[in-house]
């Protein structure tokens, strides 16, 4: 089952894996979180010479609350498996809103949850990950875009994988 979990995973297959974790039991998704952690862990190394974290296995400009850098696929795993995280991104195209490496609260995205114009999503345009702005909706479809203006494009909601819910100063 694992198997198929991390397989619709990295597909990214809401369906599969909601239906993965379903049929698991409490202590399954117990074990499943703490390999989550570990894997995080394993893919956190120490800072280089120049005090950046980097990691093992793909690098994202991401840092947790504990400003470790994680891999962008632990952290979308920890938001699809219903955990609500914290973590800071480097960048200014979210100013003033959002300044550079400000720590974010973010909710996981479920079929349930109402998408509006406005909210602070984290999100994957074509190739690229973002905490950007929905600045349209047309059917099943959300437009992205930075809070300069800049359109990165037209995504589902199967590339949308939380919300900002806190801002910290």
């Amino acid at each position: 089952m694992w198997g198929n979990l991390l397989l619709a995973a990295h597909e990214g297959d809401r369906e599969g894996m909601e239906w993965g974790i379903s049929q698991m039991t409490p202590v399954e998704i117990a074990q499943l979180r703490a390999a989550s952690e570990r894997l995080a862990g394993w893919l956190t190394e120490e800072n280089d010479e120049h005090g950046y974290r980097s990691v093992k296995g793909g690098a994202t400009h991401v840092t947790s609350s504990s400003d470790k850098l994680i891999s962008r696929d632990a952290l979308i795993a920890r938001l699809r498996a219903g955990e609500t995280v914290s973590f800071r991104e480097g960048g200014n195209s979210m100013t003033p809103r959002i300044k550079s490496r400000q720590k974010c609260t973010y909710e996981p995205i479920t079929q349930d949850t109402r998408i509006a114009k406005g909210d602070i999503v984290y999100c994957r345009v074509r190739s690229s990950y973002f905490t950007h702005l929905v600045t349209g909706i047309k059917g099943d479809q959300f437009q992205i875009s930075n809070n300069h203006g800049h359109v990165n494009g037209w995504i589902t909601r199967e590339n949308i994988f939380s919300r900002v819910i806190q801002v910290d100063d």
